[in-house]
């Protein structure tokens, strides 16, 4: 009843993915979720802080080194993300998913984080990296909850009443897996194996430590990996033949090759968009 119907609406996409993200799957988690970000935000009115933000000026726990950190970064999102260094942080999280377009998004854009596209996700962020927000849900721990999203326990009668009302209303209140969704895990999981694995799965033109070595000129990112591994636990040179621990040119040869190796397995992952 905070906001109109209508309102609640054009919301609800946003909220239902934000909980199949965060995990909140279970009757108790989405309770939680809905308590705790319900009274953080008002019922979802306000999508950043009511404050300016003037008294997290300077705050150096936050992040808040430049002039201007204060009002610029202050609570954003329904569940309030505040301070440069939460900013970066979500910027990085999202951005290391596909989310936003640019590893500083949240660093440039700040007021983004609480507008209706982006609002959710640092809700997600926070739920599941800052804290692990699910833990107390599973076993309703309302208090602990409360301390890790609020510091203390303010407002706790309000999430009281929010988390036992959500759980009176049982399934209805789990979220859809709608198919205009993308939350195709498979999809993403082939995704990620082609892209270590290469096109059709049949390794990406690799630049071997020796040039001559024609019948691994292609090879996938996971074997490559594997194989420095599997050196580094044999101790192996790079042709095959056992390192002899008591000869200091082998060793110094030894770590010359992995580092070789490691070092053209980095350039390469750079190479396919890696960070």
């Amino acid at each position: 009843g905070s906001l109109p119907l209508e309102r609640y609406r054009q919301l609800a996409p946003a909220f239902n993915a934000a909980l199949v993200q965060a995990d909140c799957t279970t009757i108790e988690r989405v309770a939680m979720f809905s308590a705790q970000v319900g009274h953080e935000s008002g019922g979802l009115q306000w999508m950043q802080e009511i404050a300016d933000g003037s008294a997290y000026e300077g705050r150096r726990d936050l992040g808040n080194t430049q002039p201007g950190d204060g009002r610029r970064f202050r609570g954003h999102g329904p569940i309030q993300i505040t301070g440069r260094d939460n900013h970066t942080q979500v910027s990085e999280w999202a951005y290391g998913l596909g989310l936003v377009p640019s590893l500083t998004y949240f660093v440039d854009h700040p007021d983004e984080l609480g507008g209706d596209e982006y609002g959710f996700l640092g809700v997600v962020w926070y739920w599941t990296v800052a804290r692990n927000m699910n833990a107390y849900a599973d076993t309703r721990d309302i208090q602990g909850a409360t301390r890790a999203v609020n510091g203390g326990l303010n407002g706790l009668q309000d999430r009281i009443t929010r988390f036992n009302r959500c759980l009176a209303l049982g399934d209805a209140l789990l979220p859809t897996h709608d198919d205009d969704q993308e939350f195709d895990m498979a999809g993403e999981a082939r995704d990620v194996q082609a892209q270590l694995r290469g096109p059709e799965l049949g390794g990406w033109p690799t630049r071997r430590y020796h040039e001559t070595d024609q019948n691994r000129s292609r090879f996938s990112l996971v074997d490559y990996a594997r194989e420095i591994d599997a050196k580094t636990s044999s101790k192996l040179n790079l042709d095959g033949r056992p390192v002899d621990p008591a000869l200091a040119d082998d060793l110094f040869g030894h770590v010359l090759s992995l580092r070789a190796e490691v070092l053209a397995l980095t350039a390469l992952v750079k190479k396919l968009g890696g960070k």
